[in-house]
């Protein structure tokens, strides 16, 4: 057969007869021709495969569905998509590079305590305070210096997977009588900590520890301070200047919640204000009970804050 005068001959009936007068070309040759498919596009298609393009290429040239199965009985009857139905599509399968999985492990989320700052959770996740830039830079729309009860933080994957510690009852309380020798966290009394400098904070929270479980009632009573409360001070004669350790959150008032700075506390040698000394100098920090000028003995402070931005 000559290959060229038959699709010639072909060519000629849907010119003359058109899809519109109901001619339909009864050879895959004369189907591939009408509908424009290069018939080398179908070299190494299994003939479901030629059916289902013939199918689509029929459908977007507008082509009825019953001049389309007979276009598909042209080839053979073993496939025709069900009348009125789009033909199935399916989806390549989505395929991750190990190297991009690799690149968003799953999150390590922690939910904040109450008494919690990121450097202690830096202390108890990661083994050092001082880790808590690394969480910060991990969450960067969360304040460092005030984080909330119930906030939701991401750590980092190497963070260890300590649960929070459990609330202390009433009757346990009132069961102590003795001093505590083991840090219990839940217990501690961490008002107006939050609002101090990170390198300060855990620092603070082991004083607080340390003389919690001496059996005393400690709490900072006064943080981080803004220029206007310094300047108060200053005033009254509370404070010498108004480049205090305060202002930076590198500064703490820590008193006895029973005491205050009245009764018992009025005396320089009160034995808290002893304690509490020797708990800050374990810690590195300075005691306001040294200063020969000033003492001032619930004062505690990080050495040299001056220096620190």
């Amino acid at each position: 057969m000559d290959w060229y005068k038959y699709s010639q001959k072909i060519q000629k009936e849907c010119s003359l007869k058109g899809i519109m007068k109901g001619f339909i070309p009864t050879s895959l040759a004369g189907i591939l021709l009408l509908l424009g498919i290069n018939a080398s596009s179908l070299r190494g298609k299994s003939k479901p495969e030629i059916k289902q393009q013939i199918y689509e290429v029929a459908k977007e040239k507008g082509i009825s569905d019953q001049n389309i199965d007979r276009m598909i009985e042209a080839v053979n009857d073993d496939f025709l998509p069900a009348r009125s139905t789009e033909p199935t599509i399916i989806k390549p399968q989505r395929i991750i590079p190990k190297n991009i999985a690799k690149e968003h492990p799953k999150q390590n989320i922690y939910i904040v305590q109450s008494g919690d700052l990121l450097s202690t959770i830096a202390r108890d996740k990661l083994g050092d305070p001082k880790k808590w830039i690394e969480i910060a830079k991990l969450n960067p729309k969360i304040d460092p210096n005030h984080i909330s009860v119930g906030q939701k933080i991401i750590l980092p994957n190497n963070a260890k997977n300590i649960s929070a510690p459990k609330p202390v009852s009433k009757k346990e309380v009132h069961k102590e009588t003795k001093p505590r020798t083991t840090r219990t966290t839940g217990k501690i009394n961490t008002t107006n900590v939050s609002g101090l400098d990170q390198k300060f904070a855990p620092k603070v929270i082991d004083v607080l520890t340390e003389l919690t479980e001496q059996g005393w009632q400690p709490r900072v009573a006064e943080g981080r301070r803004t220029a206007e409360q310094q300047r108060e001070k200053v005033r009254t004669g509370r404070s010498k200047t108004m480049n205090s350790a305060h202002l930076r959150g590198f500064g703490a008032d820590i008193i006895d919640s029973r005491y205050g700075w009245g009764g018992q506390a009025s005396d320089l040698n009160f034995q808290f204000w002893k304690d509490l000394g020797k708990a800050a100098k374990k810690q590195g920090l300075i005691w306001g009970g040294d200063w020969k000028s000033f003492p001032d003995v619930a004062h505690i402070e990080y050495p040299g804050w001056k220096n620190n931005k």
